[in-house]
């Protein structure tokens, strides 16, 4: 056994005994060594009534496919569950955007009674106390805003003023003496209507399409930004979830090779007890033999336990739920890791790495996020310049109808068009804003560039990943014979005592070792093909799953 695989499992050893408690058996337990049960007397009891043993639990088992295991993972991921939120949120800050140019209608009532003290020479001379004002106002107002800035409202308002002077003298008939007497006075209703149309146009600053769609155009992109997000987050836990399958299963294949290992250091233990009972061999082989069986003994251990972190590892990418039997119950993969050398085309791998990489179409829909919001800051830079047009109607009669006939036939029509200009002076607010926004487009553009070259440089990997793992599977298959063959011509070198117990196990521990690279190659094989799927974007197609944009 090298030097490198030793310290490997001693250290592994370690950390399992400072965990506790025996892993669950994967395989068959080995046989305790012949000599120890000859030397370790027991003494067996016929079990009373009381005493009969009861069977150890069956432990449960569940068997996944690494299809099984990816649809799991999906649906069960919490982070997953997180980032499905984010575009239903965009989607919701891009309806509230596009309120902005929802018209708003206005609708206003109010009642009002005023007594006011008759001050004046006229009201004076009529002998009336106070005077009664009642107003019944009644306004409809609908207004909005274009996309291209234009701001307009129409105006409507109606207005019923009645007025009555109380306690006045009234003299029915001049004519008549002693007719006279203190009453109220009630005039007729007066009506007022008033029809306005307003137009407010921007002309410089808030002027046209870019400077009043760019919170909408945002919110749009970065919709976009979160779908993206949500697929690269999908694709993360694909790729966990099947790194996490494939190191299960080099655990349970590195337990196969381990008892393989430790069932031939028993049977080498087995045949020099034979030998020496019938003195064709020295005590020391035999004890050499044990050595090499304790040694494999604690290889088991350690490869159990390591089953047992995989395990909990892949459950914890399943989330299944802590301290329940679904969380006890041992994961079987059906799955093994098949070898189909496929050729990679370099050029057509990049070129959709660019076209589909979820983070890279990110970087670009940032770009275009940063460069809306330059051009709206450049627009702030301008003065504010705006056009004001107003044409009014207005009617005054005691009748309402003929109010309204008068407002149909536009009659006192008046207008007004104004000019409104304000700068402020230095201008540092908008000037600050524009060169954030300006150096935040420059670096979103760096960003994008530099994540180029890391994606050239990942499938370039990728695709070496490949090529150096087929070159590793088939080294490692050549490595494996070799060493059986080694192992297979120094035990028939023992038989014959030309060689010892020690030589065949180091033969054995070479074997063990390939073994154990061939494994580490087959899986390396099948996590460089999930790495380059990574690499190019593509692991959601290889899996059949797709992402609705409308989520």
């Amino acid at each position: 056994m090298s030097s490198v695989m030793k310290m490997a499992i001693c250290l592994a050893l370690a950390s399992c005994c400072c965990m506790g408690g025996a892993g669950v058996a994967y395989g068959e337990e080995a046989a305790p060594p012949v000599e120890e049960q000859a030397t370790v007397p027991v003494q067996e009891e016929a079990p009373g009534p009381a005493q009969e043993q009861t069977p150890a639990p069956v432990e449960k088992e569940i068997a996944l496919s690494l299809h099984d295991v990816v649809r799991k993972a999906l649906e069960a991921n919490l982070d997953i569950a997180v980032e499905r939120y984010n575009p239903d949120i965009r989607d919701a800050e891009l309806l509230s955007a596009q309120g902005e140019f929802d018209p708003t209608i206005t609708i206003d009532y109010s009642y009002s009674e005023e007594e006011v003290p008759q001050t004046t020479r006229e009201g004076l001379a009529s002998g009336a106390g106070t005077t009664d004002t009642l107003t019944k106002d009644l306004s409809l107002t609908l207004g909005g805003k274009l996309m291209s800035g234009t701001e307009y409202e129409a105006f409507f308002d109606r207005e019923q003023s009645q007025f009555t002077q109380k306690d006045t003298f009234i003299d029915p008939d001049p004519l008549v003496l002693g007719d006279e007497f203190i009453g109220d006075v009630r005039n007729p209703s007066e009506y007022n209507l008033d029809l306005t149309f307003s137009l407010t146009q921007p002309l410089l600053k808030d002027f046209g399409y870019d400077a009043n769609l760019a919170d909408i155009r945002i919110a749009r992109t970065q919709k976009g930004m979160s779908i993206e997000d949500f697929r690269k987050r999908v694709m993360d836990v694909i790729a966990e979830a099947q790194s996490a399958y494939w190191d299960l299963v080099a655990t349970i294949e590195n337990l196969r090779v381990t008892e393989r290992s430790l069932e031939v250091a028993q049977d080498l233990l087995e045949e020099n007890r034979i030998r020496l009972e019938v003195g064709t061999m020295a005590q020391l082989e035999v004890l050499q033999a044990e050595t090499g069986v304790a040694q494999r003994e604690e290889e088991v251990i350690v490869s159990r336990a390591l089953i047992k972190d995989a395990e909990d590892n892949l459950k914890r990418i399943l989330n299944l739920p802590k301290d329940t039997e679904e969380w006890k119950t041992r994961i079987v993969p059906t799955d093994q890791p098949v070898i189909v050398e496929t050729e990679a085309d370099l050029l057509s791998l990049l070129e959709a790495a660019l076209e589909k990489r979820p983070d890279y179409k990110r970087s670009l829909m940032q770009i275009e996020t940063d460069a809306i919001n330059e051009r709206f800051a450049r627009n702030q830079l301008l003065p504010s310049v705006d056009l004001t047009g107003e044409y009014q109607f207005r009617a005054v009669n005691s009748e309402l109808h003929s109010a309204f006939d008068d407002i149909e036939r536009g009659t006192s029509p008046s207008w007004l068009l104004g000019v409104t200009a304000e700068y402020p002076i230095g201008n540092r607010t908008a000037k600050g804003d524009y060169s954030k926004a300006r150096l935040e487009k420059m670096q979103s553009v760096k960003e994008a560039e530099n994540l180029r070259l890391a994606i050239i440089v990942d499938v370039k990997r990728a695709v070496r990943g490949i090529e150096t793992s087929l070159k590793l599977i088939e080294a490692t298959r050549k490595g494996a014979e070799l060493a059986r063959e080694s192992l297979s011509a120094e035990r028939k070198k023992l038989e014959v005592g030309v060689t010892t117990s020690h030589d065949v196990l180091e033969f054995e521990s070479e074997l063990t070792d390939a073994e154990r690279r061939e494994i580490v190659a087959n899986i390396g094989y099948r996590k460089a093909l999930i790495n380059l799927a990574v690499a190019v974007g593509t692991i959601l197609e290889e899996n059949n799953i797709v992402i609705e944009e409308a989520l």
